[in-house]
């Protein structure tokens, strides 16, 4: 034990002081043990509910969608040390924060002297706080001067100079960086190429909206290699499965037509991420059968009569039985509370919502592919198909009204409604393509139409490697500036988003 009474006043007080400080760090310490543990309890305990509701999301429209579990804490449970209003989640989102660079203030020693004494204080200990301090963005305007040589002899004409840049854009004053910025802005960000050209004019770079676009142009030309890799990749995909959708884009210089199109196309979610955009000047699917020329694969698509030249060439075509469900529950929409009750719609609407939740709780037990197969086929599951037939067919509709809409809609098809029961990598829905659609869709809202169909073009391709980058988990900005000052000097495999090939620093932080 040791002997304190053989020191000073003041050596007590420094050490008790240095007890203290030690004792304020292992609670400090043990603060953040037991926030780590918490987070980790709470993670374990939501996983199965948050499991479900993203499978439930998965075959629902948005307004039917449950809402997001607070991964942060469980309030219920939660020690009230918050102040009022406070989100608990929001309390320790600090500690995931990695500081690039530490300031420590110290006191100037004038103003260290107690007031109460004038003797010099001691340090006993410190707090620290994390801030986030946003800087502006900068640019920078570079002249680059090469030198030319030519041989000294009269007799002799050579000569010799460097390359001015090795960038893949050469004479022009942008760098990729640069580029992948305007990218990432219009097509990522949503953010329409005139109002950008505006900020940028602002920061002293006068660069007009046509220069901006001829920029994205002569991207997309660069990046094609890329693109057609992507298209590749996704016509030869593990699972043998494509899923396939549509949506509308106007294109002022094709005066002829309305609307073109954009199709898009992804894998399933048990191969490497690929979404594909494709510009159609009309909603006929002559580019997809371009694009399928070497697939004899699997299609899930909804009852659009353009995939039907597929039939034939295809392994199977599986029609998206979560737009069969949508119609049923679009009549309920229009009846009161009492009138949902004695609807045969409703009951439509439970026999479907019977075979989601089984495909749901495959995926819960995380049963494998050939399982999945044997129980789709099993009695059980087959007496849902049943019940769910038997129930269409009885109902005698109104015609014309929105339940004989539905009622002839799930008809007509039927057969193609349960393709998934024969192969256990389909899905039930076509909900996969139809979240990849959105993305083009908000950003439409901004840049509203295209102005030429090379801009569409460009547009699908564009839209092509940064929703593949992202459903990667990269960063969109920094991986094309990578990919911009790669593309002609690595193997196009080492610049796919998937690639161990790619520096770290790509990826996202998604704590």
């Amino acid at each position: 034990m040791n002997n304190y009474n053989n020191l000073s006043k003041d050596e007590l007080i420094k050490l008790l002081l240095e007890k203290d400080n030690q004792i304020e760090k292992q609670d400090i310490e043990l603060r953040d043990l037991r926030i780590k543990f918490d987070k980790l309890i709470l993670k374990y305990e939501n996983e199965h509910q948050r499991q479900i509701r993203d499978t439930y999301n998965t075959f629902v429209k948005k307004s039917e969608r449950l809402e997001p579990i607070d991964e942060a804490i469980n309030e219920a449970e939660a020690k009230s040390d918050k102040k009022p209003g406070q989100k608990r989640g929001n309390h320790n989102f600090t500690y995931d924060l990695k500081p690039t660079r530490t300031i420590v203030k110290e006191l100037d020693e004038k103003d260290r002297i107690c007031p109460n004494c004038g003797e010099v204080m001691i340090e006993i200990g410190e707090d620290s706080t994390k801030k986030i301090i946003k800087y502006p963005a900068t640019y920078e305007v570079v002249e680059i001067i090469t030198k030319k040589y030519a041989c000294k002899n009269n007799k002799c004409d050579s000569t010799v100079k460097q390359a001015l840049s090795d960038d893949v854009f050469g004479h022009s004053p942008v760098t990729p960086s640069v580029v992948a910025d305007i990218i990432n802005m219009k097509y990522n960000l949503a953010v329409p190429l005139d109002r950008y050209s505006k900020y940028l004019i602002s920061k002293g770079i006068n660069l007009s909206t046509q220069c901006l676009s001829n920029y994205v142009l002569e991207a997309a030309l660069i990046l094609n290699p890329l693109y057609d890799k992507l298209k590749y990749e996704l016509t030869h995909n593990k699972a043998n499965v494509i899923h396939a959708d549509e949506t509308t884009l106007k294109v002022i210089d094709i005066a002829d037509r309305q609307n073109c199109y954009m199709f898009v196309y992804t894998t399933t979610f048990f191969d490497n991420p690929v979404y594909i955009y494709e510009f159609s000047e009309s909603r006929k699917t002559d580019k997809t059968e371009d694009l399928f020329k070497d697939y004899k694969g699997y299609l899930v698509c909804d009852r659009y009569a353009g995939y039907d030249k597929f039939k034939d060439s295809l392994l199977g075509i599986q029609r998206c039985m979560a737009h069969a469900r949508r119609y049923f529950f679009d009549v309920l929409k229009g009846l009161k509370p009492k009138e949902i009750k004695a609807s045969k719609a409703k009951v439509v609407v439970e026999k479907f919502d019977k075979l989601f939740n089984a495909e749901k709780n495959f995926k819960e037990k995380k049963y494998t592919i050939s399982k999945i197969k044997e129980m789709r086929n099993t009695n059980e599951y087959q007496k849902l198909v049943d019940d769910l037939h038997d129930e269409i067919w009885s109902i005698n509709a109104q015609p014309g009204s929105l339940l004989d809409k539905a009622v002839n809609y799930a008809k007509n098809s039927w057969d193609e409604l349960f393709t998934y029961r024969e192969y256990g990598y389909l899905e039930i829905s076509n909900n996969l393509a139809e979240r990849a659609v959105k993305p083009f869709v908000i950003s439409r809202k901004n840049f509203l139409f295209s102005k030429t169909e090379n801009g569409a073009l460009a547009s699908g391709l564009l839209f092509s490697i940064i929703q593949t980058a992202k459903a990667n988990g990269l960063c969109v900005e920094r991986y094309l500036e990578y990919v911009l000052n790669n593309i002609n000097k690595i193997n196009i495999d080492e610049l796919l988003p998937w690639s161990d090939k790619l520096p770290k620093e790509l990826k996202l932080n998604l704590k």
